[in-house]
């Protein structure tokens, strides 16, 4: 099939799935509208011109895969927010996309640092492989809100600050990382997100004084943490993701009222039950709609913890207080 729509994992956006190269039929499904994102998944097209006179329905392109042979056409598309990039693409100048806010890259080229820092209004930022060592050109994009880095040569989040903005943060597979001390320069700050594989980063008592966070993922954090009562200030989490706890601290871990979902692992066994755990929760005031073991029957050490308003349907993993 050339093209066919497709809901979202949450129901609320449209994808139109385009494949096969450019064709009479896909032609026909992007006049139709009624999508909010373009996804190119493979087949071969000459270039983005083809969508000219389309223009007013795309506002969001998605390149996962198939071959463009340049990005001739990109600019004078008016209404693109959002560019998710996969395979290289020739030509491609995002200083040329005055209106740009969201920006996903799978992949990072040199070429790009030439003009990536131009785009004024960008706010929100993934990159996968980028090769600097710090975030000092980041901090160039002053309207950024959400910054997602994977892979990669950085070392220190080192600039950052001078994104005055800047929201969320995720880091994942950068095992050079060792210094994140920049974050306690950004009083913005509200996600932090260390989800996996940073094995280089041994200090990050920064963190334990960022408690204006809703939302704190420390997984990637591969030490035991003997103790957590700095988690107690943190009374403002919608999420907390937490490994190799060693007190069962159940006043720190529950501390937040707002909580919406919770997975703790401990260093050992606590020997609780689920049914245990969920009457700790209800003392504390916390209401468990859904709760779980981590780990087999043998070693269980955790525990994962869902706190749903009443009528809510929305992954409670990325809460949005926006959104019922």
């Amino acid at each position: 099939m050339p093209a066919g729509r497709v809901k979202t994992l949450d129901g609320k956006h449209i994808r139109l799935l385009v494949g096969g190269g450019w064709s009479v039929d896909v032609e026909r499904e992007i006049a139709a509208g009624g999508f909010d994102r373009l996804e190119f998944h493979h087949g071969d097209y000459d270039d983005f011109r083809c969508l000219l006179p389309y223009k007013a329905q795309v506002k969001a392109i998605a390149l996962f895969s198939g071959e463009f042979g340049s990005a001739a056409g990109l600019a004078e598309l008016d209404e693109l927010r959002s560019l998710s990039v996969g395979p290289a693409l020739k030509g491609l100048d995002f200083s040329t996309l005055a209106r740009l806010e969201e920006l996903n890259l799978d992949g990072w080229l040199p070429r790009y640092a030439k003009t990536l820092f131009q785009c004024a209004n960008l706010k929100s930022l993934r990159i996968e492989g980028y090769d600097g060592a710090n975030c000092e050109r980041i901090g160039e994009l002053r309207e950024l809100r959400r910054l997602t880095l994977a892979k990669g040569k950085l070392s220190s989040l080192q600039g950052l600050a001078a994104c005055g903005k800047l929201a969320s943060i995720h880091l994942a597979h950068l095992r050079k990382l060792s210094d994140i001390s920049e974050i306690e320069r950004i009083p913005t700050l509200r996600e932090l997100e260390l989800s996996e594989a940073l094995p280089a980063l041994q200090q990050f008592d920064v963190t334990f004084r960022k408690t204006a966070l809703k939302r704190l993922d420390l997984r990637a954090l591969d030490v035991e943490l003997p103790d957590i009562s700095w988690l107690s200030q943190f009374t403002k989490l919608h999420l907390l993701a937490i490994r190799n706890v060693v007190p069962m601290d159940w006043d720190a871990l529950f501390a937040s009222r707002d909580l919406k979902k919770i997975a703790v692992t401990f260093a050992k066994s606590t020997g609780l039950s689920v049914d245990q755990v969920r009457d700790i929760a209800l003392a504390h005031g916390l209401r468990p709609t859904q709760i779980g073991p981590i780990g087999v029957a043998a070693k269980q050490k955790g525990y994962w913890l869902e706190f749903r308003p009443d009528g809510s349907t929305q992954n409670l993993w990325y809460w949005d207080e926006s959104q019922p």
